[in-house]
């Protein structure tokens, strides 16, 4: 990870108590923010899920779940595609961290970008129903993630892959639902 990461002033990985967690201690809050706002990361295509530690706490007792994404949204009409609306888009998906609309970024018009930060125990969503207004009906509008590691193509959660997948070792999902063409 200190390849990958770039930090100029260092960082230290810690091992915890031989647990599946790692403290990793960045000598700048300059490098800190830096990988925090680079999220998600993945070691193996696996996700590396972080999260700021007061000190005080116990590594252990720290729920790791919530993973930021950036997500796009096409098909949305040019005046659509605002802050104002990607706000509200987004918070049907999560929480909402940063909205790019059609004014910012590359995207000119082809999506609007917002920054989701998502449960990773509940499904990914493939689309979204949104009703702009009184006056335009409800459309679905496809969503496409950018850099998601591997995740169940069963049942669209990060926190396991396909052959970890409960849902479909009971019988409750058999057919994939998901597919990698969801991403970006």
């Amino acid at each position: 990870m200190k390849r990958i990461w770039k930090v100029k002033g260092g960082v230290v990985m810690t091992q915890w108590n031989d647990s599946d967690r790692w403290l990793f201690s960045f000598k700048t809050d300059f490098d800190r923010c830096k990988i925090l706002e680079g999220c998600p990361w993945t070691f193996d295509n696996a996700l590396l899920l972080l999260e700021v530690m007061d000190g005080r706490s116990d590594p252990l007792m720290i729920l790791l779940q919530v993973q930021k994404f950036w997500v796009r949204v096409s098909g949305l009409p040019l005046t659509f595609q605002s802050s104002e609306f990607g706000e509200r888009i987004g918070s049907k998906l999560g929480s909402v961290h940063r909205v790019i609309g059609r004014q910012e970024g590359d995207s000119a018009g082809r999506f609007l970008r917002i920054r989701v930060g998502f449960n990773i125990h509940r499904p990914l969503h493939r689309w979204v129903l949104f009703q702009p207004n009184q006056i335009v009906a409800a459309s679905k509008y496809q969503l496409e993630y950018e850099n998601l590691p591997y995740f169940c193509l069963y049942c669209g959660r990060l926190s396991h892959v396909c052959s970890g997948c409960q849902l479909h070792k009971v019988g409750k999902v058999v057919e994939k639902q998901y597919g990698r063409w969801k991403t970006s």
